[in-house]
């Protein structure tokens, strides 16, 4: 469902809670019964994490490489010189280092939900209602004729 706020849109989707706190989806997935969807979704974090390392690597390597790169006099007149940094070690600098934001791009685009949003929607409706209906108790706030008050309801 989507509304609009204050401030623009606002989007709201079902997540499930146990105690009071957010469940991980690998929690889950393995609370609704589907082991296999939490490991997928374990080694989609794990390769996300993964790639955002490979590209700190390249950053703080590529950083180091054009650092130690050994630097030279470029002189096209004798009054027009220049320090240069050059050879194969300040190249595979600048090239680690530029690529560097492909890995993190490719980090931020890579999907780690193992389901389409509506599958796991479905998945999240199962669990609410698996815990519906096993003597969950609920504090809710309730207005009362004398003044405010909290009630609590449940199933047993």
């Amino acid at each position: 469902m989507s509304t609009r706020g204050r401030h623009g849109p606002v989007v709201t989707k079902q997540v499930p809670f146990l105690f009071g706190g957010r469940l991980g989806d690998a929690e889950m997935y393995r609370l609704v019964g589907r082991d296999d969807l939490a490991r997928e979704y374990e080694s989609l974090v794990r390769r996300r994490n993964e790639l955002g390392f490979a590209g700190l690597l390249l950053m703080v390597g590529g950083a180091l490489a054009i650092a130690a790169a050994p630097e030279h006099q470029a002189c096209a007149t004798p009054s027009s010189c220049r320090t240069e940094v050059s050879g194969p070690a300040a190249a595979a600098g600048f090239t680690a280092f530029f690529l560097s934001p492909v890995m993190f791009v490719w980090m931020l685009r890579t999907e780690i939900d193992p389901v389409s949003p509506a599958e796991k929607a479905r998945l999240v409706d199962v669990y609410n209602e698996s815990v519906a209906g096993a003597g969950c108790a609920v504090p809710a706030p309730a207005a009362l004729p004398g003044g405010g008050g909290v009630s609590l309801t449940g199933t047993f």
